[in-house]
């Protein structure tokens, strides 16, 4: 073999352009092609452009490094609450509320939504349907192999494929734009591919040799050298097969060098290894997915899983560089520095310990299992715990309106105004409005995973085995899935509605609630502009700032501005003519024309229903003010024209602050000539916001209606045209600046958005978790005992830290009381009616609401404390478990308490005739404790009459005993008398309302 290849390189070093180390990699790279079958001078050749391309990626990943560490220790410095406050707020929700800027999670929701925006009809016709018990499964195999270039049987079907094909390619895109490898994105990608290690090891080692063997040989697997792009030969194609097994079967444990340092690698280049096993068609990579991989049934959860760990990875390379791991080690490390040098070594070592265990959240790490098996076991038992405990969990989530409030209240928009779009997304014959609420940027949880309404009440994630498809069809079943993510549709559709609203005005004029609400997440003056110049959408009824519409730069044109008189704008005449304003030129379908106001006639009733006559009979109580003066305001302040019915049209102004969601308006009749103004009046903005909109513009000045001219207006926004500057042939340096910039500032929305959604409905997220987990992870005895008895108690302590946490950040303590007496009044009464409804589902009377014990129970039942609720003045909850087991246990510890005392009993009874008895109602009791969608609230009194009571009178015979003490409890301790009561096979009655007051029979 030659040699000169080394010459060269031992040159290159002599002449100090390169090491001895790179030496030595160029060295043994040159001799690897060669043994391909290279020439030496195209290896010489080929490993040169590697080496530069290599040094080319490695400065840039330098650089993104140093820039973001720079602006990252900025960011920390300038953190009101210290330097390692500002680290965790860099990772996830800030829990002090002090930071401005970015974090890992909010952004990865954020990126998640973008994707979910494109993916809506893939989304909408894969995801679980008739109580998640169906999905399209076929539909899905449809769609890899029109991935694979193959006609599916229906046509549709290629749509989702292109779709699917579009929205991964954005998102590598952006990976590598964030810092990631350029290699990443590879033509020949169509889907993820996951190998299931427990059916690699059940196999066994020659079953999956030789299977891997005969998929090449049959043509349906091939292994390429990417240095050759051609097939490996047989010897080397063996050693990358028996490579492969072992690293399946051992997790890639067999890689391990013992005693040399272990990492993951910066994260820019995890995903750009080129694979080793390609598929060459739909049916072969789908007879792998069978026997190795997630197999048909989870093969819509291998796509969200990968749209899912993509927007993670995004997240993170664009807050944290392309290497998380050394950013969050250099920042913990600067953090315990700075506070070892003020003088607290111990608060140092609290911070760094609080800045890796929300990393190992906000990463992931916290959720990947020491022990596959012991994690899998305890996380379905938990999720059949779920199925079997929160079937009425639905009539709980009623304080979610109280918290929807509040969230509305907090960032300046309608107090009510969700109410309306709640009910729309949640009515089942509107699929097209849930789309359109995808298609905005909002993330369809229920759509893409199971059990999602799970994830409010327990603290870790929830699986794909049977417990949890039994808690995702009761989570449904009960509609609590419906009801949560209705919920958060409707606060981020009222929100990005009211945004559209505001699209006319600049910055610096919105109300104060609202910019504040947006500076909060870094929405300033400059990511304003492009949100509103490009992102106001009409979608299918709803007028909307939508994010996706800001990446692509396609919504409506942006308002026009307005600085004086300009030519074609609103003007009102001279004293003494009728002409009181212009319509302006410009509007399609709208003929220009001067603005009379008719008279009217007085003598006829309502004014004859025309002018100023009709203004003052009909309107003039709630004008306040003469009608003319009003005319005059609403021409002079208007700053959109809407279309009215039979040719109509509505100019709209806006009316003062303290008015809440109203608008001033008049009603126009085009006559022959000009406009004549029919009507004038006071209406709710939802009411006028239904009517198609014609034109919009901004006001610089607020002109006086009185005393003369009024300013003009500007011409309408639909004077600008779309899509503009749009390059022919790729964009330019500037284009591309500007798209990122219109990138940035979609994303920032959509955590604004997504985040307040989230205080609306309250989730814990990973700042919650660390708080309630620790370092924890799956599989251990720790982290088990951990998850179990905080399943059912994450919701309250997410909403202590959510909403608590915001009202103790506030600055002035009339801030403070403020907020917590509007939370705590919403969530109470919220929290009484919730008691009330579910005292009716389990067949007793309604509570009293007279006395102080009620109101505390509703106090922590509307702050999401509904088992505290249950157990705030009696020793033993409604299930009759302990609550001790409950309280430190979770759900578990009661199932195990459960199962102690039938042991226990068991073993007693070997020379007790009486205590063997008991045994059969603690068997009874047991089974109805837990069986999955015993609780269900429609259904729940009804089993537990005519089923469960039916089963105890059989297995127990002191049963009649057991259900007389039931109803002396209820009486004893809350005057209640049950309406439906145990052992009964009919109701007595109905539930006694009167009971409320302390009244009843």
């Amino acid at each position: 073999m030659t040699t000169r290849h080394r010459k060269c390189v031992a040159d290159a070093v002599e002449a100090g352009r390169i090491g001895a180390a790179t030496a030595a990699k160029v060295n043994a790279r040159v001799e690897e092609l060669l043994g391909k079958g290279l020439s030496e001078a195209e290896a010489m050749a080929r490993a040169a452009e590697e080496l530069a391309a290599q040094g080319r990626e490695a400065q840039r990943q330098a650089a993104k490094r140093v820039l973001a560490a720079a602006r990252n220790i900025e960011l920390a410095e300038g953190h009101a609450a210290g330097f390692h406050n500002g680290v965790l707020a860099l990772l996830a929700r800030d829990l002090t509320g002090k930071a401005t800027y970015t974090n890992v999670e909010a952004r990865a929701r954020a990126i998640r939504g973008l994707a979910h925006a494109g993916l809506v009809e893939v989304l909408d016709r894969f995801r679980s349907k008739a109580l998640g018990l169906m999905r399209d499964e076929q539909g899905l195999v449809d769609m890899v192999r029109a991935l694979y270039g193959e006609a599916p049987r229906d046509p549709a079907v290629k749509a989702l494929a292109e779709a699917w094909t579009r929205v991964t390619d954005q998102m590598v895109d952006r990976f590598i734009a964030a810092g990631g490898a350029p290699s990443t994105k590879r033509a020949d990608w169509r889907l993820p591919q996951l190998w299931d290690h427990a059916k690699v090891r059940a196999e066994g080692r020659e079953a999956v040799l030789r299977f891997l063997e005969e998929e090449h040989a049959t043509g349906r697997l091939r292994v390429i050298d990417p240095d050759t792009g051609a097939e490996v030969n047989a010897l080397r194609r063996g050693e990358i097969f028996a490579e492969a097994v072992e690293r399946l079967r051992t997790e890639g444990l067999s890689d391990l060098t013992p005693g040399a340092p272990q990492g993951r690698g910066a994260l820019a280049n995890r995903r750009s290894a080129m694979r080793a096993f390609q598929w060459t068609s739909a049916e072969a990579w789908l007879g792998f997915n069978r026997r190795f991989g997630v197999g048909e049934a989870h093969l819509y959860d291998l796509l969200m899983g990968h749209v899912d760990g993509m927007a993670r990875d995004i997240a993170m390379l664009e807050v944290l560089g392309p290497n998380p791991d050394w950013m969050i080690r250099m920042l913990r490390d600067e953090a315990q520095r700075r506070l070892a040098l003020a003088g607290d070594p111990e608060k140092a070592r609290r911070a760094a310990w609080r800045i890796d265990t929300v990393w190992a959240h906000v990463s992931g790490l916290a959720s990947t299992p020491v022990n596959d098996w012991v994690a899998t076991a305890f996380r379905e038992t938990r999720a059949f715990l779920t199925a079997a405990r929160l079937g009425s969990a639905v009539l709980s989530s009623v304080s979610d309106f109280a918290t929807m409030r509040q969230v509305a209240a907090w960032n300046g928009l309608p107090a009510t105004g969700w109410m309306g779009d709640y009910l729309r997304l949640l009515n089942p014959r509107n699929a097209e409005d849930r789309r359109i609420a995808v298609r905005a940027g909002l993330i369809a949880e229920a759509w893409a995973q199971r059990a999602a309404g799970a994830m409010r009440n327990q603290a870790d994630v929830v699986g794909t085995g049977l417990g949890t498809r039994a808690a995702d069809f009761v989570l449904r079943a009960q509609g609590l899935a419906a009801h949560t993510q209705a919920a958060r549709w409707a606060i981020g559709m009222e929100m990005l509605g009211h945004l559209a609203e505001q699209a006319g005005r600049r910055f610096e004029d919105l109300d104060a609630p609202l910019r504040a609400a947006m500076q909060r997440y870094g929405i300033g003056a400059a990511e304003w502009e492009l949100l509103r110049a490009h992102g106001v959408q009409e979608l299918g009824g709803w007028r909307v700032l939508s994010p996706e519409a800001v990446v692509r730069g396609q919504g409506e044109p942006g308002p026009a501005r307005w600085t004086g008189d300009e030519p074609g704008s609103w003007r009102l005449g001279p004293d003494g003519t009728p002409d009181l304003a212009w319509l302006p030129e410009g509007i399609p379908g709208l003929q220009p024309g001067p603005v009379r106001l008719a008279r009217g006639d007085p003598t006829k009733p309502d004014g004859g229903r025309v002018g100023l006559a009709h203004i003052e009979a009909r309107h003039g109580q709630e004008l306040k003010e003469p009608a003319e003066d009003f005319v005059l305001r609403v021409l002079a302040t208007a700053t959109e024209l809407r279309q009215g019915r039979d040719g109509s049209v509505f100019a709209v102004a806006p009316a003062p602050a303290r008015s809440g969601d109203e608008v001033l308006i008049l009603g126009l009749h085009r006559k022959e000539g000009y406009w004549q103004v029919v009507t004038a009046s006071v209406m709710r903005r939802n009411y006028i916001a239904k009517r198609p909109l014609l034109g919009r513009w901004e006001r610089t000045a607020q002109p006086q209606p009185a005393g003369g001219a009024a300013p003009s207006a500007p011409a309408p926004a639909s004077a600008a045209g779309p899509g503009a500057g749009a390059s022919v042939g790729g964009p330019s340096g500037a284009e591309t600046s500007t798209q990122a910039a219109r990138l940035e500032a979609a994303t920032r929305l959509l955590e604004f958005v997504q985040t307040e959604a989230r205080f609306a409905v309250p989730e814990p997220g990973a700042a919650e978790r660390a708080l309630m987990l620790g370092q924890t992870r799956p599989g251990t005895l720790a982290g088990e005992f951990l998850r179990s008895a905080m399943q059912f108690k994450s919701f309250p302590v997410t909403v202590m830290l959510m909403h608590i946490g915001r009202a103790l950040n506030q600055e002035r303590l009339s801030g403070k009381a403020a907020y917590l007496a509007s939370f705590a009044i919403g969530t109470t009464l919220m929290g009484a009616l919730a008691m009330q409804l579910k005292e009716i589902a389990r067949g007793r009377d309604p509570r009293a609401m007279d006395d102080h014990r009620f109101w505390l129970a509703a106090f922590a039942q509307g702050g999401g404390a509904g088992i505290l609720g249950d157990f705030a003045y009696t020793a033993v909850n409604r299930a009759d478990q302990s609550f001790v087991a409950n309280m430190f246990g979770g759900p578990i510890g009661g199932l195990t308490d459960d199962l102690a005392r039938i042991a226990g009993l068991n073993i007693q009874a070997l020379d007790d005739e009486r205590k063997e008895r008991a045994l059969g109602a603690d068997l009874a009791r047991f089974v109805r404790n837990n069986a999955p969608g015993s609780t269900l609230w429609y259904s729940r009194l009804a089993t537990d009459r005519l089923l469960w009571d039916r089963l105890q009178w059989w297995a127990d015979p002191e049963a009649a005993r057991r259900f007389r003490q039931q109803q002396r409890r209820a009486l004893r301790e809350f005057d209640q008398e049950f309406w439906w009561a145990p052992g009964e096979t009919a109701p007595r009655r109905g539930p006694e309302p009167a009971r409320i007051f302390g009244g009843g029979p």
